[in-house]
């Protein structure tokens, strides 16, 4: 039993994803219900609706991204960062911050993101600051190297 405890936690620190933090500022959440999203993709009076993985949800069979959901709702909007499933209700949640400031570790996983930290942060961008523009990236010399992206919007907040 101890052996089986102490593997778990030798191993859980190099199986979970290395962004090692995620800071927002000035952060807002509009909140849709799971009926809502399926009607806005055509599929009226959904009774079977689920959280497919945590991209995609499932109206009736019927497969969408709740990112395409927020993107065509605030398309115009500048300072949206990403689409979210709400971890207690069933709801989608839109989000937007005036600046969100990634950590990444460059561990092997995630080593391609470091090679050009330019590149890298505009990669990522599209997970954590979708609508926001990268102001500056950089790595920081220590080991393991820290990748580190700083995103920031002009317009204001939804």
């Amino acid at each position: 039993m101890f052996k089986k405890i102490f593997l778990i936690l030798l191993v859980t620190p190099f199986v979970l994803a290395k962004l090692e933090r995620v800071q927002e500022e000035g952060v807002s959440i509009k909140r849709y219900a799971f009926k809502e999203v399926c009607n806005s993709f055509g599929v009226k009076d959904a009774l079977l609706v689920e959280k497919k993985d945590t991209k995609t949800i499932d109206c009736m069979g019927k497969d969408f991204l709740i990112e395409k959901f927020c993107l065509n709702k605030f398309e115009k909007v500048h300072n949206y960062t990403k689409a979210r499933f709400d971890s207690v209700e069933s709801n989608v949640n839109c989000y937007f911050s005036e600046t969100v400031i990634l950590s990444v570790v460059c561990d092997k996983k995630h080593e391609h993101y470091c090679k050009n930290p330019k590149k890298g942060c505009t990669k990522l961008s599209n997970d954590f600051a979708k609508n926001l523009s990268l102001s500056k990236s950089m790595l920081l010399e220590k080991y393991p190297m820290i990748l580190k992206c700083f995103y920031s919007s002009k317009s204001i907040l939804q």
